[in-house]
């Protein structure tokens, strides 16, 4: 079994506290400690700050520790909830120094292209940073915004075609293309086949030969 990254350990566990926060009217929730299984990536202090309550570190699985009854308690908000606790989580987590920008551009990506698609100044702004930073950032890496951009285009296009029975007209809508025939013509550039195909072969037995067109 693969390991999470203590990154993205850090990234999933606070997104869960701020979705409990959320739940609870944007007010504390009860959370009594917060148990990570890696060494601390920044200062303890930011992580005491960002939680609210003591966390301790190299334990054997990661914990929020919580009122029993926080469970009972009813859930609400708007349409775009998870979408703008993950823009928040990004724009205020203490530790994403420690992530590659990339990774960071492709986190937002990943819940923006079907809301309007890539848009470069409002990565930015999430991440507290100027277009022409972000770009640099982005160019230290050996990357570019359009290469992210088309990056975790590819990763969904593959989850969404072999995955779901979505249309291929509304695959692209959630990946943030104005047409079908753009997405037609990024799958032949990505995997060197149709999306029809590509559907095809995922939906074939575990075992099977690799894609040919």
């Amino acid at each position: 079994m693969t390991r999470s990254s203590p990154q993205a350990i850090d990234y999933g566990i606070g997104i869960v506290h701020r979705v409990l926060t959320l739940i609870n009217g944007a007010a504390p929730y009860g959370l009594r400690s917060v148990l990570l299984p890696h060494a601390r990536l920044a200062q303890e202090s930011s992580y005491r700050k960002y939680f609210g309550a003591e966390v301790r570190f190299d334990c054997p699985s990661a914990v929020l520790r919580v009122p029993s009854q926080l469970f009972s308690t009813p859930v609400s908000g708007g349409n775009d909830l998870l979408r703008d606790i993950a823009m928040d989580h990004l724009e205020t987590h203490f530790g994403h120094q420690h992530v590659p920008m990339s990774d960071l551009v492709a986190a937002i990506l990943s819940e923006q292209l079907g809301s309007g698609g890539p848009d470069l100044p409002k990565v930015a702004r999430l991440l507290s940073l100027h277009p022409r930073s972000l770009q640099r950032s982005l160019s230290k890496e050996g990357t570019t915004f359009s290469g992210v951009v088309d990056r975790v285009r590819r990763s969904q296009a593959l989850d969404l075609i072999t995955t779901t029975d979505l249309s291929f007209s509304q695959i692209a809508a959630r990946l943030g293309m104005h047409e079908q025939s753009s997405l037609t013509r990024a799958v032949r550039r990505w995997y060197d086949t149709s999306p029809s195909r590509l559907r095809h072969k995922g939906q074939e037995p575990k075992g099977q030969s690799a894609l040919i067109d």
